[in-house]
């Protein structure tokens, strides 16, 4: 399953200045990073919760991940193993995706285990093209 992720994950410190990691974001072209701190997950970054910060705060600089990050999105994110089939994780999303719980992410994990370094990850937006083409 991991040569479906992208690789490596790029992803955010918990502390890091946020214009390092919109610069990273437009550099890798993507519009989701998950965030750690310490080797923990903490959840996913995301421009839309960026937008958010911008037009809620009037504030002359961005500050750090820490002061945006909404925790919540921690429900949008599955973890599984590196061994994890495909085929199981298609399965999961086709019974998940009617569900306002839905994850919208998938990080690959060693074990499966999120305070592990991600190895790979899936929008749930790859994972669909991925069923359809498959169908």
């Amino acid at each position: 399953m991991l040569c479906f992720a992208s690789s490596p994950v790029i992803k955010a410190e918990y502390s890091e200045p946020v214009i390092d990691v919109l610069t990273r974001m437009d550099e890798s072209r993507n519009s989701k990073l998950p965030v750690y701190e310490e080797g923990k997950f903490k959840g996913i970054f995301s421009l839309q919760q960026m937008l958010h910060h911008i037009l809620t705060h009037e504030k002359s600089e961005m500050g750090t991940v820490s002061e945006i990050l909404d925790e919540s999105t921690k429900g949008i994110v599955v973890f599984v193993s590196r061994n994890t089939l495909l085929e199981e994780v298609a399965q999961m999303y086709e019974k998940q995706k009617l569900s306002e719980s839905a994850p919208t992410v998938l990080l690959v994990t060693e074990n499966g285990n999120p305070d592990e370094e991600p190895l790979g990850m899936i929008t749930m937006n790859d994972l669909a093209q991925f069923i359809r083409i498959s169908v």
